[in-house]
């Protein structure tokens, strides 16, 4: 069993414990975490627990921010609590008619050699990296190999595409020899291969979406040719089959334009015309059928396309129905990270496109919930967004705490005088100073996003502006170069071997030491003469005459 799949049946039985009674210590949590020898951690079990409204007895929860339920935020917690959920039922049905409603649309895209054309296109934009792999398949994946499930994702596409230009070279040669047996046996069998290809790659949704153009284009390209054989059949008034014959007779030469004039008392020119344009229409539908999955013919890819709409609808609907009856884990979840520098209806916000993704990614085969599934990919898009977004210097401990306080005062007072409080009001309201009640303020204003722009004038962001102590500073460099200088005056009175070596074994020209075995290889000296060679330099550079070149920067150094 992967590794993904075995955290979602330890999170299925530890939620299957705490349903009997909607409660669970916090203890049974963190020996339940121990025993599954690190497939979940006790934050994923917490955040799972909440998601599903389980209590948990004797946790503390110290949160840094509060929920304000008298703004936007709970007027949007009011209107998802009317959502409806979804019974463990209900949810399997609806998520069948959402995967049913893919694989119809799946199965639509390799029903042509159009739709097949744009696929290979978009293929070739996934190998390019302009649309990423996972927007492409719809497949749930594990994480766990990423590399190499791509790897099998990118020889399946390779395959697909080499069977799609022996599928165009064979359509190209029936054009020619419409009833050679084994081009046609070929042609059907190269439709199955892809069609398993295509199945077990799994195209997301998304890029069905951008395949979906294609379809117009084939049923107006069909209607359009049957209109013109229609008005045909009408204008002439014969029916359909005569018609093709007529066309035929007169383009193989077996009647001639005159005869055919007279029988239907046309002039020639105007006969010609509308024969001809017969004529393209039947190309157009014969090349439309040798294009077509021989399987359910031209007529069946017709009637899939007309549907299409319809089985769009179902599935937007059932998906729709599967997450807003999930839409409580997001909020539920959303409430423990709270105070972590994202705000609540962001984190919401993301939490509500990974639960989309977890829906559309989600197999009901699998025998878990919905819910179990998708909690990964909530607490994940919720952590990175306060990762990725709150770039926050954040304040110690009992500012936050103090600052807290002011927040709650000032909400208190608000919601009582019906208009922003007064600093003296809130004073009193405390009891604590006006002037550290102006201080407490203006923490609320300090708390900066390091993603912010210096100025309107000026657009470096503020962590582009802040030092790296990893890098020396300018001043740092500076001295650097002037003690090189120095450095190189003092050696002046040195011998050239002297100073040469002490150059090199202290990397004074590419601040790469050398050992005094690599030194002597360089002048072909041993390793103890060249030793002595140094502690006769450095004894020279000891004496006070050399040594007051180096004062002024010593004592730079010694201050820093």
């Amino acid at each position: 069993m992967s590794p993904e799949s075995t955290k979602i049946e330890l999170l299925e039985k530890l939620l299957e414990r705490a349903s009997e009674s909607g409660r669970i210590s916090f203890k049974e949590v963190v020996s339940f975490v121990k025993a599954s020898k690190g497939a979940i951690t006790v934050p994923e079990a917490l955040d799972f627990l909440d998601a599903n409204e389980i209590v948990i007895e004797g946790r503390k929860k110290e949160r840094v921010g509060t929920i304000k339920y008298d703004d936007p935020v709970w007027l949007y917690l009011k209107e998802m609590g009317k959502m409806r959920i979804l019974d463990r039922e209900e949810e399997l049905q609806t998520a069948f008619r959402m995967r049913d409603a893919l694989k119809k649309l799946q199965a639509l895209v390799v029903s042509n050699l159009v739709s097949i054309q744009k696929m290979v296109s978009i293929f070739r934009l996934v190998r390019l990296g302009k649309v990423q792999i996972d927007e492409f398949t719809g497949v749930e994946r594990e994480r766990d190999l990423p590399e190499e499930r791509k790897t099998d994702m990118y020889i399946l596409m390779k395959r697909i595409e080499e069977n799609y230009k022996n599928l165009g070279r064979v359509i190209k040669g029936l054009r020619e020899k419409p009833d050679d047996a084994r081009m046609l046996k070929k042609r059907a069998e190269l439709y199955r291969m892809i069609g398993r290809d295509v199945d077990t790659l799994g195209l997301s949704y998304k890029i069905l979406e951008r395949i979906r153009p294609v379809y117009d284009k084939i049923l107006a390209k069909y209607e359009n040719a049957n209109k013109v054989l229609e008005d045909a059949s009408a204008f002439l008034n014969v029916k359909r089959e005569s018609l093709l014959q007529v066309q035929a007779e007169y383009f193989t030469n077996k009647a001639s334009l005159g005869e055919l004039s007279r029988e239907f008392g046309i002039p020639q020119k105007k006969l010609a015309n509308i024969l001809k344009a017969v004529r393209y229409s039947v190309r157009v539908l014969n090349k439309l059928e040798r294009m077509s999955d021989p399987e359910i013919g031209l007529g069946g890819v017709i009637n899939r396309i007309r549907e299409k709409d319809k089985i769009v609808e179902e599935y937007e609907k059932a998906k729709n129905a599967l997450i807003e009856g999930n839409v409580r884990f997001v909020i539920n979840v959303a409430k423990n990270h709270i105070g972590r520098g994202v705000e609540f209806l962001d984190l919401i916000q993301e939490g509500n496109h990974a639960l989309i993704k977890a829906v559309e990614r989600f197999d009901p085969t699998k025998g878990y919930k919905l819910g179990t599934y998708a909690i990964w990919w909530i607490r994940q898009s919720m952590t990175r967004a306060i990762a990725d977004q709150s770039k926050i210097m954040n304040l110690p401990p009992h500012k936050i705490k103090e600052l807290k306080t002011y927040l709650n005062a000032t909400q208190a007072l608000a919601q009582k005088l019906g208009r922003e409080p007064s600093l003296k009001e809130i004073s009193d309201y405390l009891n604590i100073s006006v002037e550290k009640i102006r201080s407490t303020k203006a923490l609320a204003f300090s708390r900066v996003s390091l993603d912010q722009t210096v100025s309107e004038d000026d657009d470096r962001t503020i962590s582009e502006t802040i030092v790296d102590a990893t890098f020396p500073s300018p001043i740092e460099i500076v001295s650097q170069e002037i003690l090189r200088k120095e450095l190189r005056k003092v050696l002046k009175a040195l011998t050239p071997k002297e100073a040469r070596v002490l150059i090199l074994r202290y990397g004074l020209d590419d601040n790469y030491p050398r050992t005094l075995e690599e030194i002597g290889q360089i002048f072909h000296l041993s390793r103890e003469r060249i030793r002595q060679i140094e502690e006769k330099a450095l004894y020279k550079l000891r004496t006070r005459t050399r040594a007051k070149y180096l004062k002024s920067y010593l004592k730079y150094s010694e201050s820093e």
